[in-house]
């Protein structure tokens, strides 16, 4: 199972905590915990597009903008010093979502529309090779 774990972007250029310059140009940090199977599974097979290749044979196409956005709602769980353009504060607000006879609490709407698509590609191919425990797959996965 994948313990929480904090995640700082590649393209921030905040001050790491414990640094000089963090007290005025902090680093946004994410903390992502874990998502069990079931949520995995819809996830991944509701962003899996089967169709027709021209040739006749299947193809599957994946929908990985879609992905990455359910993967960082449902495993989102905290974030310090983010910000929108003008500076102020966004704070992560949660909602509950019942799937699958559960109660999750997931990111809100709202939250996740505040996230630049390209940060959220970037969590989103993180994530998925976490859940996938391949590495190999970071910064290779097909995303629009």
């Amino acid at each position: 199972m994948i313990e929480e774990f904090p995640w700082s972007s590649k393209e921030d250029t905040g001050v790491d905590e414990g640094k000089e310059g963090h007290d005025t140009n902090p680093k946004t940090v994410f903390r992502f915990g874990a998502i069990d199977a079931t949520i995995r599974t819809m996830i991944l097979d509701n962003t899996l597009v089967y169709s027709q290749s021209d040739d006749g044979r299947p193809a599957n196409t994946l929908r990985t903008g879609l992905r990455n956005v359910e993967l960082v709602r449902y495993m989102l769980k905290g974030v310090e010093h983010y910000s929108g353009p003008d500076g102020a504060a966004i704070p992560l607000a949660f909602e509950e979502r019942f799937t699958n006879n559960k109660v999750y609490k997931v990111a809100t709407e709202h939250f996740i529309s505040t996230l630049p698509p390209w940060l959220v590609n970037e969590m989103g191919e993180m994530l998925m090779a976490k859940i996938t425990k391949n590495t190999e797959l970071v910064g290779k996965l097909p995303t629009p």
